[in-house]
Parts: structure tokens; C-alpha cells; sequence
């Protein structure tokens, strides 16, 4: 089993690398799916997720692990302070590009001291790193303070700010703070590349007039993601989940992309946790239940490529290495770690399934049957006309009636046979059970038979030709068996002077053997 362990997770991570595609892109995780690291970050996203009012300074600072809230109260109340010093100055109030020039080298200058690839917000604070993704959250923090209109626009890799968007598109580079804000568009020159974008069909004049002239602008000719502060801030994540992946820290990386998908639903966080959750599923030991809250995020992508088929395999896999080891209590536990995280029906069904007739199995094993039973019908119960289990469940049956010490009649075995067939009813489907069946009621002929019990065989026959009646498929033994009791019936019939009653035993007998050469005598000396 466990050699075929990695290529099932290798199939989930070629889908992740190959094939995955989403449009548009879907928040598959909610805020339950996440695991917070402080007390902070847990504040800031039930605010964000709530659509509350919430502190963006505290949602941004709360991405790293490490801030403590004395910290984050002393960072904050710095920076807010150092925005009112700056509304207080005569060139704040000019006009809107002089005024976010103000603004940004102001900002500029007091908190950014080294540009770094992939920087935490906090590092801003602590040692003056930053980039444009970092630095754009602080400007988009400032202009929500100073209610500045504006829009982050997001590109995989970069990240700018729009001030004012809706009047002269102001471009805020934050990495290059020579020409930081000189960009603008102004509303007619964005209205001639949108309506260049209609003369090349790249846009139909439906969807302009869905979108209007600046969402069509942004969208297609700055070729980026248009967002808000909480679109950054999941950016942030992203970020976090890149560095986590530089240290090896696969877990974190897969942990920070979750957080990161919550508020920023995209393509690529999506493809990025499909990976991590790959490659971790390759690393986690199957004693671990972690391992199986990775398996279950899984289920999230079954409008993907990723196959309910592979999600179930992997996890019959888990636990198949438990039953290996003889280890049931581990695969009782890696079972109720998948049942109590899987939701999707399909796929709960099938892992019950397996868990029980496998428990089944290893109890039949390695336990004397001990408990067995219960796992057996449990299973049946899921899958009644699977073929194995309806096997193991004749074995059991079988072992019931002969294996156990009690002395029964005929009588009394068919009794517990029908029993059995009722409890069970698909069992009747089974061609052992069928031939077992079919043995024991031939045997209670033969003997009321042999007691001189004529009217109870008779009955008992007519229930047989009725149950199976010539021509359906029954077992050579069961023929023979079949010969033998009507050819004695028959003997018993013409010893009792009943040679009509004996005609008849033997045609039906012939019936179901036409070449019984025993039968055919019989039939000749009865003529």
C-alpha cells in the first residue's frame, strides 16, 4: 500500500502544476479554516471577515507573528501622530497631485530606509525595509486616514497605488520615490485607450457599459487587479507564505497562502495551496492529523481537476499503512480525523466503507473475530451488493452455524439460514450463501424423508422447485445433492406402494437433470 502512496500525491500536484484553472477566482476557505498566531492577527481578520470597521493598521501589523501588542500600540500611535503633523501643514491642503506628493515623500522620508525583496510590514517599523507591496499598504493606510480616495492595483509582481482614481488617476510608484507620483492619466486620455480597446474587439460595448471607462481602463490596459486594503493585506500573506517557502517551512508557506486566499481570492493562491498541499501530503507522517486536514482542503478544489477518486485513494492509503503496522487504534484515529473534516458525501461514503470492512478483516485476523461482526455489517449496510463483502459475511455465517459447539437439526440450521437471508437481504445474491442455502433445504427433504415426514418433504420440496426452479444456475454439487434426495424419495414412495408420488419425484427430479442416468432407472422400473 504505501508504495503507492506518493504517486497518488504526485497526480494531486501535477494537477496543481499542469492543469489547474479557475475563472473567476473562488474563495475556497473561510475564517474557520485558519489558524491564528496571536491574538491580534485572530482580531484582525474576524473584523475584516465581518465587514466591520476595522483598524488596517492592525490588520496589516498582525501578519507577523512576532509583533507583540505593546509594540503594535506604540508602531500605531507613531504613525498616526505623524499623519496629524502632516494635515497640519500648509502644503497638505493643495491641490490633489501637490497634496499626494506631499504625502508620499513625506512618508518617504520618515519610515522607508531600505528597499528588500520580500519584506514584513512591521519591518517598516522595526528597521525601515520595505518594498512596493509593503510600502503601498502604509500609503493605502494613510489615504483611508485622510479619506484620499484611491485603488490598489495589483500585479504579480508589483504593486502600486491609483489616488484619486476616478478624476486624475494618480499613479503612487512607492519604489521609486524620484518620480513616485508624476504619473497621471487624465479622464479623456483614458477614454481614448478604452475606445481603442473597442475598435480591437479586445472589449464589447456590453461590457463597457457594464464596467464604465476607468474599471476597463484598469483592468485592461494597466493589465492588473484593481483591489482594495484588504486585497493587499492577503498580498502581504502571499509574501509571508514565499519567505516561509525560502526556509523550508513548507507548513506556514500552505498555512499564510490560506490566510492570504480568504482576502484575496486569485488564480494564483488557489494554484499556489494546491501545491503546498501536494508537497506537504508527501512530507507529513500518517500519524499525524494534521496529514488529514491537508487531505480534507482537498475537497475544496473538486470543481477542479483534483478527482474525489485520488482524495479517497490517498486516504484509504493513510490508513491501510496503520492496519500494516497492526496498528488498529491509529487507523480508528486516522479514520475519525478524515470523517470528522470530510463533507462531501461521495467521499465520506467510500472511506466508511473501507474503514469497516478493513477493521473487519484485521479483526477476523489478528483478533479471533472479536468485535469483527459489528465492522462486517457496518459495511454491508454501506455497500450491500459489494461482492467481498458479502463473502466475508458467508464466512462469518458459515462459522456461526458449524464453528460454535452448538448441535442443531436441520430444522433449526435452516432457521437460522432464513434469519440470516432476512437480516441480510442482498446476501441471497451470493453464490456461496445461495449453494448453502440451497444444501440445507435439500437436506431437511432428505431427512423428513427418510422419517417418513411425506407431506413435510413434500411441502418443503415445493418450496425448493419454487426458490430455484429448473434451468437457473445452480452448482454441480447441489445437482448431485438434487439426485441423490429425489432418487431416495422416490425409493421411499414405491417402498410405501406410492408409485404415482414416486413418478412424480423423479420427473421433477429429471427436470433439473435430464441426463441423471440414476434417475432414469429409476423412472424405467417405475413404468
Amino acid at each position: 500500500m504505501q508504495k503507492n502512496l506518493p504517486f497518488a500525491i504526485f497526480l494531486i500536484l501535477a494537477f496543481s502544476l499542469n492543469s489547474y484553472s479557475e475563472n473567476p477566482p473562488i474563495n475556497r476557505f473561510t475564517i474557520a479554516d485558519l489558524t491564528f498566531h496571536s491574538d491580534l492577527e485572530n482580531q484582525a481578520f474576524h473584523c475584516i471577515t465581518t465587514d466591520s470597521e476595522c483598524d488596517p493598521f492592525l490588520a496589516a501589523m498582525a501578519t507577523d507573528p512576532n509583533i507583540e501588542e505593546e509594540e503594535f500600540i506604540r508602531y500605531k500611535n507613531d504613525f498616526y501622530s505623524f499623519l496629524d503633523q502632516l494635515k497640519t501643514h500648509r502644503k497638505f491642503t493643495r491641490k490633489n497631485q501637490k497634496k499626494i506628493s506631499f504625502i508620499f515623500d513625506k512618508i518617504h522620508d520618515q519610515y522607508f530606509k531600505l528597499y528588500t525583496d520580500i519584506p514584513l510590514f512591521s519591518e517598516i517599523f522595526t528597521e525601515g525595509n520595505f518594498n512596493c507591496l509593503t510600502a503601498s499598504v502604509l500609503y493605502a493606510i494613510a489615504f483611508d486616514y485622510y479619506n484620499i480616495p484611491y485603488e490598489v492595483v495589483i500585479h504579480p509582481e508589483h504593486v502600486y497605488l491609483l489616488a484619486y482614481p476616478e478624476e486624475s488617476s494618480i499613479v503612487v510608484e512607492t519604489t521609486n520615490p524620484l518620480q513616485g507620483t508624476d504619473r497621471i492619466f487624465t479622464m479623456r486620455e483614458k477614454e481614448k485607450i478604452v475606445q481603442e480597446l473597442v475598435e480591437m474587439k479586445m472589449v464589447s460595448q456590453q461590457e463597457l457599459a457594464q464596467k464604465g471607462t476607468f474599471r476597463i481602463f484598469s483592468e485592461y490596459y494597466l493589465s492588473e487587479e484593481s483591489g482594495d486594503l484588504g486585497k493587499a493585506i492577503g498580498a502581504l500573506y502571499r509574501n509571508k507564505a514565499i519567505n516561509h517557502a525560502n526556509e523550508m517551512d513548507n507548513k506556514m508557506a500552505y498555512e499564510s497562502l490560506k490566510k492570504s486566499s480568504v482576502l484575496y481570492p486569485s488564480v494564483i493562491n488557489n494554484a499556489m495551496i494546491l501545491n503546498f498541499n501536494a508537497i506537504l501530503l508527501t512530507q507529513q507522517q500518517y500519524k499525524e492529523e494534521y496529514t488529514y486536514q491537508l487531505l480534507a482542503d482537498l475537497e475544496k478544489f473538486l470543481d477542479t481537476n483534483i478527482n474525489e477518486e485520488i482524495i479517497i485513494s490517498v486516504g484509504i492509503d493513510f490508513m491501510n499503512l496503520a492496519w500494516e503496522k497492526n496498528d488498529i487504534s491509529l487507523s480508528d484515529s486516522i479514520y475519525q480525523w478524515m470523517d470528522e473534516r470530510f463533507t462531501n458525501q461521495h467521499i465520506k461514503h467510500e472511506i466508511r466503507f473501507a474503514y469497516h470492512y478493513n477493521s473487519a478483516l484485521f479483526l477476523y485476523a489478528h483478533s479471533g473475530g472479536k468485535g469483527a461482526l459489528d465492522h462486517l455489517e457496518k459495511a454491508y449496510h454501506l455497500k450491500p451488493d459489494d461482492f467481498n463483502t458479502k463473502d466475508m459475511l458467508f464466512n462469518h455465517i458459515v462459522s456461526d452455524l458449524y464453528n460454535n459447539g452448538r448441535t442443531m437439526n436441520w430444522d433449526e440450521i435452516y432457521r437460522e439460514i432464513l434469519h440470516y437471508s432476512q437480516k441480510y437481504d442482498a446476501i441471497m445474491q451470493n453464490e456461496n450463501f445461495q449453494a448453502l442455502h440451497q444444501s440445507v433445504l435439500l437436506s431437511r427433504i432428505n431427512a423428513h424423508y427418510i422419517d417418513g415426514k411425506f407431506e413435510e418433504a413434500e411441502k418443503l420440496r415445493e418450496e425448493f422447485e419454487n426458490m430455484h426452479p429448473p434451468g437457473t444456475a445452480i452448482e454441480y454439487n447441489i445437482l448431485r445433492q438434487i439426485e441423490q434426495t429425489y432418487s431416495r424419495a422416490s425409493l421411499f414412495y414405491f417402498r410405501s406402494g406410492r408409485k404415482t408420488s414416486a413418478r412424480k419425484v423423479v420427473t421433477s427430479g429429471l427436470q433439473y437433470l435430464p441426463d441423471s442416468y440414476e434417475l432414469k432407472i429409476k423412472m424405467d422400473a417405475l413404468r
